[in-house]
């Protein structure tokens, strides 16, 4: 104390660092942010604004199907995109601590030099406080400290090729010491931060600015689709897996206003006109200045609807519907029929596989092609077969091909289930390739980015249901298919490829864990080479799936045929065959397949999914009841919009196990695989 007291130098150095320690605190207590809801900040500048700054624009993509805000460099006086932040930080004067930004943006191609997304600038002196900017080879996350006697500026970056004229997602974090990068679903980069992002970066004064920083230089070039922040989580976490990881897109309102206006957008209103035109034709464009326009496509026969996106149909003329259904042909076929594939061969004609199985037999036996001569099916050939489950059509390079799933005998052992090869001199299927499954039930060929593919759904081995199926892989330099990925699964019954848009899927009907039939089914997205999970479905002995869209609506179609196991002692165990199938509807914005209509089944074995006329149908095959019967009706439902789909027909069959549509001359065909007899039934489809 007496040291203090006698040195003025000392006197010095504890004034100012009190001074700086005074100076470091805010002025004023922060008030703490209560509403940490997700930010829309592209909304928030479009409902602030009204209309669209020179040099902006609302376009389409119609590949992709989104809007986005379009950005163009500016030769007028620079207005911008920009909105004060105080209107969505309406509880606290502060930015949160840990948060995350979500930006989806397709930049041009072989930009030069620094674009600016996002600012958060200080008006009065333009001091930057936050920006995202990206280079054509990086993103930078930029911030500075505020509330002391230096303002201190950190950029942080991450290699990514952002700007390459393709849409890309990505997500910056924030948190402690650390920020991330997560482009388009991958997984994220790290980098630790040298200095801390500000407890107290005060918010006062200060507008977020799209786009730029407030000045011409480095403005954005490109379009911005979404660009939202969201305090105190990872928004990657709520966008990620995604069916289209480059548009991956937070579940929230559209932030493209109707009354949005652009300020040169001079385009008729033809909602407006009290004498609205039907324009008649067979091609006509929709773009975003014909909303509401009518057109009738003479090419359909239907009335259609401009949405800003595409024609809507609105109204059919001409239609044609299922009348009734009378047997054209009665199959005979070697044993019990458990799959029928149809399938045309060019130049050829119309054939039909069955797959034929007798459950008292442990060896080979015929399983059986037919070709559709003088109007019925004949005999072509008979291929052995061991257990056959399914048939499998597909061309690879212009050669045709058969895969039979065989199940085997009842050892569990492994069995060679075969890929057949169609020789056009010899008109005849003949061995290809052998590969080794188990208890195979199923064979699924899809073709992505020009890569064909085989994968299997091994059932069990032995005793042991939970087992991993296979796909194969087409290598052309050998001309056969090899292992490329294993998917575990439960008894798996099938699999069903589809895809959406440029987006492909497979999904898994699982149907015993080994304890019960209550398990997931699983579908997978394919992203980066391989099939990952995208969600997960609780069914019940699941034995088929079936996908199907109708006009821009997608669904999933599962096949329930048993209940069974400890969850059934607390319900009624009468009902174990007889129990709910259901169809799932994707749910875009949430990017998931979400329970959409019940329909009770009668252990069902397949669903099969066919348009007549302008008219969708499904048709279940119904094989077992509760009463111990193997004589139950099958049944044919047909959509009605807002009514979902409702029965319509019931088909008397005989232990149903498959049923496959076909056409051939204008005329439409149903075929039923009968599963305890060797005949099975062709019908003939009546309309009026």
């Amino acid at each position: 104390m007496n040291l203090i007291h006698g040195s003025p130098w000392l006197w010095s150095v504890v004034w100012n660092l009190s001074l700086a320690v005074v100076l470091a605190i805010p002025s004023r207590l922060p008030r703490p942010c209560t509403n940490l809801q997700p930010i829309d900040l592209l909304a928030g500048a479009l409902e602030y604004q009204r209309y669209l700054p020179s040099g902006t624009d609302i376009t389409i993509d119609r590949n992709h199907r989104v809007h986005a805000i379009s950005f163009s460099p500016d030769s007028g006086t620079l207005q911008g995109v920009n909105f004060p932040s105080d209107r969505v930080f309406l509880n606290c004067e502060y930015f949160p601590e840990e948060f995350s930004i979500l930006v989806t943006l397709k930049a041009r191609l072989n930009m030069k030099g620094n674009q600016y997304i996002l600012s958060l600038v200080q008006e009065r002196v333009h001091s930057i406080r936050l920006a995202i900017r990206i280079t054509r080879f990086k993103v930078f996350f930029d911030y500075s400290s505020s509330g002391g006697p230096v303002v201190k500026k950190s950029s942080p970056s991450f290699a990514a090729e952002i700007a390459d004229g393709e849409w890309h997602t990505f997500v910056i974090t924030v948190t402690g010491n650390d920020v991330g990068l997560t482009v388009d679903c991958r997984p994220p980069y790290f980098t630790y931060l040298d200095r801390s992002f500000p407890a107290y970066l005060d918010t006062t004064g200060t507008k977020f600015h799209i786009g730029n920083k407030r000045r011409r230089k480095e403005q954005f070039t490109g379009q911005l689709h979404q660009l939202v922040l969201l305090p105190g989580a990872d928004a990657s976490t709520l966008v990620c897996p995604s069916v289209n990881p480059r548009l991956a897109r937070m579940n929230l309102p559209s932030p493209f206003p109707k009354d949005l206006v652009p300020q040169h957008n001079n385009a008729p209103d033809h909602q407006s006109d009290a004498h609205m035109k039907v324009e008649m034709g067979d091609d006509s464009v929709c773009t975003n200045g014909d909303v509401g326009r009518m057109w009738f496509d003479t090419k359909s026969g239907s009335m259609k609807l401009c949405d800003g996106l595409g024609w809507i149909a609105v109204a059919d003329a001409g239609n044609s519907r299922i009348d009734y259904l009378d047997v054209h042909q009665d199959v005979y076929t070697p044993a019990n029929t458990i799959d029928i594939e149809t399938f045309y061969i060019e130049g050829e004609g119309l054939f039909m596989a069955t797959a034929n199985h007798d459950t008292h037999l442990d060896k080979e036996l015929d399983s059986s092609i037919f070709k559709w001569t003088n109007g019925e099916f004949v005999l072509h050939q008979n291929i052995k077969t061991y257990g056959a489950q399914e048939w499998e059509y597909f061309v690879i390079d212009g050669k045709t091909f058969l895969a039979v799933a065989n199940y085997g005998g009842t050892s569990g052992t492994e069995t060679n289930s075969r890929v057949y090869r169609w020789e056009p001199k010899l008109k005849r299927f003949a061995l290809h390739q052998e590969m080794i499954t188990f208890n195979a039930r199923d064979w699924e060929a899809f073709e992505i980015d020009g890569e064909h593919y085989l994968v299997v759904a091994n059932h069990a081995r032995g005793l042991d249901h939970n087992i991993e199926s296979v796909i194969f892989h087409w290598e052309r330099a050998g001309d056969y298919f090899v292992p490329y990925q294993t998917i575990p699964t439960k008894a798996a019954y099938d699999w069903e490829a589809f895809t959406i848009g440029p987006y492909h899927f497979l999904a898994v009907a699982n149907a015993y864990n080994g304890v019960s039939t209550k398990v997931d089914s699983v579908i997978y997205v394919w992203q980066y080479g391989r099939f990952l999970p995208l969600q997960f479905v609780e069914t019940m002995g699941c034995t088929d799936w079936e996908y199907m869209n109708i006009g821009k609506e997608h669904f999933l179609v599962a096949a329930n045929a048993f209940n069974h196991g400890p969850h059934v002692h607390a319900l009624d165990s009468t009902y174990r065959y007889s129990i709910n199938s259901t169809i799932y509807k994707l749910n875009v914005q949430k990017q998931r397949f979400e329970e959409f209509q019940n329909i009770l089944t009668h252990s069902a074995t397949d669903w099969e999914s066919f348009r007549v006329g302008r008219d969708n149908y499904l048709v279940v095959a119904n094989s077992y009841d509760d009463g111990e019967s193997n004589d139950v009706d099958s049944v044919v439902y047909r959509w009605q919009g807002v009514e979902k789909f409702k029965p319509v027909h019931n088909i008397p069959t005989t232990s149903c196990a498959d049923w496959e549509f076909f056409q051939m001359h204008g005329e439409s065909f149903l075929v039923y695989a009968n599963a305890k007899g060797r005949v099975s039934k062709v019908l003939r489809i009546r309309t009026y």
